[in-house]
């Protein structure tokens, strides 16, 4: 791998503020350039995991198209700087929802893609229905096997909560809504200006 091609991969990556599996950003991952990052996962007014991250490059498949590259990523249990004032109102966080084996290093084949995509938690069984047209997204960051631990890697305790959000099948995060087109759209920006 080139540096240019390195420093890309390093940017679109680190890019998004946030990559977002909801439009709550209950389920969340972001990559800083420093090497460290973000994971969150939570449902409703639950968080389980707000852990810190430090992530490595390990190789990259460029395509015009879809650029895929293998990422190491290492869970701490360093709580999200967002809610460390607020921990003790979370009993079930990071090390206390997740075994020691969530905290190893693993390795995940990643692909970028540019295009139109639905948010990925459309799909999703235990969404609600949808009033409106949900959100299209420009950005696709999609993973060989989700960042959220397996149920395997989750303590007693958090097990029921865990298999009623199945946090490992989320595998797709998106970025960069798209602008609601049509007439009503339309009319909406016209009147907000």
């Amino acid at each position: 791998m080139t540096g240019d091609s390195k420093d890309s991969l390093i940017s679109a990556l680190c890019g998004p503020e946030i990559w977002q599996w909801d439009s709550n950003g209950s389920c969340s991952i972001s990559f800083k350039k420093d090497g460290t990052g973000l994971l969150r996962a939570g449902a409703e007014l639950s968080i389980f995991i707000a852990a810190e991250f430090a992530w490595e490059l390990k190789s990259s498949e460029n395509t015009e198209d879809n650029p895929s590259f293998d990422i190491q990523i290492t869970l701490t249990t360093r709580v999200h700087p967002y809610l460390r004032e607020s921990r003790q109102h979370y009993t079930l966080l990071n090390e206390q929802a997740l075994t020691s084996a969530a905290f190893q290093p693993k390795t995940y084949t990643i692909r970028l893609e540019e295009g139109r995509f639905d948010e990925p938690a459309t799909p999703c069984v235990n969404s609600p229905p949808f009033l409106h047209r949900p959100p299209k997204f420009a950005l696709r960051l999609s993973f060989d096997k989700s960042p959220f631990p397996p149920l395997e890697e989750w303590r007693e305790e958090a097990k029921f909560a865990a298999e009623q959000c199945r946090f490992w099948e989320y595998k797709e995060f998106a970025d960069k809504e798209v602008p609601r087109d049509g007439v009503l759209a339309a009319l909406l920006h016209k009147v907000t200006g």
